[in-house]
């Protein structure tokens, strides 16, 4: 992985951040950790986090084209889950994960917050705060860019994409129609905001006859429909993301969360893991 193109977040240590809204952490029981074989047909990755008041990292096995949300680990500040692709992540997400928590006997399953969110579309990894501290302290994270996100996208790239590099465009957000645009950087209309995210290229992919590229995408800003926007604008759309250029039928999730990291925080997904799913086909 070419460290160039990684934005550099601060260094993730062990141990409690002490002083933060990030304390005791929550040790998952055996009863909290599934583990299951892997069969012929399922697509499986796993979910590698530290736990950093015990300094290890815990693996879990989780399904990827899941349908339901999927808590990875919880503790009294916040929850991380696995959203899964057509969920929304204000409503329908905390309503799911509340009820979860709620069957395993956590106290006060509906306190939670909303901090940072995904498109419908989009699967992966999210979290959500379970005090007003620790909102607030998350919410200062990402305003003063100190909370990091990974992804993986599965493109149809043109040719003349390179394999990697940084992609800088002024993107205007439509709410009527709900739709971002590139606009001119010279003469960038009223509410355009810049966007900047560096790739590389983690592997490629014949699925169903499509040529598939899978990509490791760094954001270092957070604008609606960012990645989907900027890579489909260089004709290189994630698979079946047909607002934004796509010809092919896909109806997985082709941009995933793999990855956050905020303060001494860091959970990603094991990215060999995350692959696309047949069928695709072409329009």
């Amino acid at each position: 992985m070419s460290e160039a193109l990684r934005p550099s977040p601060p260094n993730v240590e062990p141990g409690i951040h002490k002083g933060a809204a990030f304390e005791p952490l929550y040790a998952p029981s055996a009863q909290d950790i599934k583990f299951e074989k892997m069969s012929t047909g399922h697509f499986f990755y796993l979910a590698i986090f530290w736990i950093p008041v015990y300094n290890k990292l815990y693996t879990f096995q989780t399904e990827l084209y899941n349908t339901v949300i999927d808590i990875l680990h919880y503790n009294g500040d916040f929850v991380v889950v696995n959203k899964p692709r057509g969920m929304l992540s204000e409503g329908e997400c905390p309503a799911a994960v509340a009820e979860e928590l709620r069957q395993r006997g956590v106290p006060h399953p509906d306190e939670l917050y909303t901090v940072h969110r995904l498109d419908r579309t989009t699967a992966g990894l999210m979290v959500y705060a379970r005090t007003k501290k620790a909102a607030a302290d998350i919410s200062k994270c990402i305003a003063d860019g100190g909370f990091h996100k990974t992804y993986v996208a599965f493109v149809t790239a043109d040719p003349a994409l390179p394999a990697s590099g940084e992609l800088r465009d002024m993107l205007f957000f439509d709410r009527n129609h709900d739709k971002a645009y590139v606009v001119d950087a010279k003469h960038p209309r009223k509410g355009a905001k810049e966007a900047v995210l560096t790739y590389e290229t983690a592997g490629t992919f014949d699925v169903d006859g499509v040529s598939v590229t899978k990509l490791l995408v760094y954001p270092q800003t957070g604008r609606s429909h960012q990645i989907r926007v900027q890579f489909g604008s260089r004709r290189s759309p994630l698979l079946g993301d047909g607002k934004y250029g796509s010809r092919v039928k896909y109806h997985h999730a082709s941009l995933i969360s793999c990855g956050l990291q905020w303060k001494k925080f860091e959970f990603r997904l094991d990215i060999d893991r995350i692959v696309p799913i047949l069928p695709a086909s072409d329009d």
